[in-house]
């Protein structure tokens, strides 16, 4: 039973941070239908970046984090002014293309600058476990889980509650109407990426501690973000929450009760049964709305 116990937990810790990560693909989808298949790499190149804090001045991973994340906001509102703002009428074929080149220079840049090494990082919350009952969890998930369930509950309130959300609801029903009423959708458009790839960099400033990052794990982020989008039904907060938590558990539970690629593939049977059952994803646009 305690097996059972600790594999959800770190299934729905995981599942959590996994959110985070896809709460920045689907704001960036949202107000421009771009779907970013290099929003994982820069998960990947906010590790690295906290690594070469902590190499250079001596940071703990989640103190970088204080630098990283407005760091990766202004990289993200730089992309959209200088790559998709000129991609705005161009077809849907020539923005993936974009995306994905941009996955390829990341990982490239990674790779010459910093190795094809696993590298990890030292943090404050290294060997310190927290017992409850029979169960051991390490401080690292425990902060982890934490801050994105924070950082869920804040942007949940900013996109039902503050002008910003209801800004970004606007331009992703109609962007044309919302213009006419008075939105400022070249504005909203650069804030909205800059927010996704800050996102982005949070989650992989939680996941730093604790884990091993190379840097062509970026994918592998990306796919899991894809997934829980299309789970959870393209425009569902509340979906990509629980699409999210539903591939964390999936990959926990997998790992734990089903041998070998069984276990590796439960998400993506997940996604299949679903894509076949409910094609629109287990939740209608008109709940973000």
């Amino acid at each position: 039973m305690s097996f059972f116990l600790e594999a959800v937990i770190q299934g729905v810790f995981i599942g959590a941070v996994y959110a985070v990560i896809t709460f920045g693909l689907a704001v960036l989808h949202s107000v421009s239908g771009v779907l970013n298949f290099a929003h994982g790499n820069f998960v990947v190149l906010s590790m690295f970046l906290c690594l070469i804090l902590h190499e250079h001045l001596n940071l703990d991973p989640y103190v970088a984090g204080i630098i990283v994340t407005p760091v990766m906001f202004v990289v993200g509102a730089a992309l959209y002014k200088l790559v998709f703002a000129r991609l705005a009428t161009a077809s849907t074929l020539t923005v993936i293309q974009a995306t994905l080149g941009m996955m390829f220079i990341i990982e490239a840049g990674l790779l010459m600058t910093q190795g094809g090494q696993f590298k990890r990082i030292p943090s404050m919350v290294d060997n310190h476990d927290v017992a409850f009952g029979g169960l051991r969890i390490g401080m690292d998930e425990i902060v982890a889980f934490l801050g994105a369930l924070l950082l869920t509950g804040i942007l949940f309130w900013v996109l039902e509650h503050s002008v910003f959300g209801r800004s970004v609801r606007a331009v992703q029903q109609n962007g044309r109407a919302a213009q006419l009423v008075g939105v400022n959708t070249e504005r909203i458009r650069v804030l909205s990426f800059g927010l996704g790839i800050a996102l982005a960099a949070v989650a992989g400033v939680l996941l730093v501690p604790g884990n091993s990052i190379h840097p062509s794990q970026g994918l592998n982020y990306t796919v899991i973000a894809i997934m829980a989008f299309f789970i959870g039904g393209m425009g569902s907060y509340i979906g990509t929450l629980l699409g999210a938590v539903a591939l964390g558990l999936a990959e926990s539970l997998g790992a734990v009760y089903l041998p070998g690629s069984i276990g590796f593939a439960l998400p993506y049977l997940i996604v299949v049964l679903v894509i076949l059952l409910r094609p629109n994803g287990l939740f209608r646009r008109s709940a973000a709305a």
